[in-house]
């Protein structure tokens, strides 16, 4: 390790991470191969889907993932070389999926909201529920220049320590992902995550996989 990890700072997302944050969104759905689910569903391209995001970002909606003020930030020397976003699942009463869900429908035109219908039933076979009133941590990224360095593990573990003295009642923490990203998966259980649930698409996999990063969803959780 080249730098020491005490050499970076965490702190809170700024308006000028604003880039980096859509950066981190868009590679953490991907999981490192597959499609953009969002882009998938909704037929958007990719700047279609990047400007929605910025514009979801904007709404600064909290208790879902795309919410600016949510997001933490690993910076070395003054630049923004790792991501996050961090909430308590329902804190206010209302499920984070409810949250998104609503906020991408303003977005997208009654047309393209029509024409996924059929595409969304698919998707909702391997959507796994977030536990209530756990820490929910998401859009996790680093820069592929920074990356062996411990970097996310460290991001992780800092704003779970936050999150535990500023919610000492906050029993959990929980990561959903692909079941395909073995990669992310393994780096997340040497800090203490484990599989908690895992559910697998029924059909045939070439159907999901049009839609998705591969054909299941894990929950990984941790007590804190």
């Amino acid at each position: 390790m080249s730098e020491i990890l005490s050499s970076y700072l965490i702190r809170n997302a700024q308006n000028t991470d604003r880039e980096f944050i859509l950066e981190a969104i868009i590679a953490a759905e991907v999981g490192g191969k597959g499609p953009l689910p969002w882009c998938a569903l909704f037929n958007l391209s990719e700047v279609e889907y990047r400007l929605i995001l910025g514009h979801i970002l904007d709404e600064e909606i909290e208790g879902q993932e795309w919410c600016l003020s949510q997001f933490y930030i690993a910076a070395y020397n003054g630049r923004s070389v790792a991501a996050l976003s961090a909430w308590e699942e329902g804190r206010e009463g209302q499920t984070s999926s409810m949250l998104m869900s609503t906020l991408v429908y303003h977005f997208i035109s009654e047309e393209k909201r029509i024409a996924a219908q059929e595409r969304m039933k698919l998707y909702a076979q391997i959507r796994i529920d977030r536990t209530p009133h756990a820490l929910q941590l998401e859009s996790i990224y680093t820069h592929p220049e920074f990356r062996g360095k411990g970097i996310a593990a460290h991001l992780i573990q800092s704003v779970i320590q936050q999150f535990k003295q500023e919610f000492p009642e906050i029993q959990k923490a929980e990561i959903v992902l692909s079941g395909s990203n073995a990669i992310a998966q393994r780096a997340y259980e040497k800090i203490g995550f484990s599989i908690e649930e895992q559910i697998n698409y029924s059909g045939p996999v070439e159907e999901i996989e049009q839609l998705f990063p591969g054909n299941s969803r894990i929950k990984l959780s941790k007590d804190i």
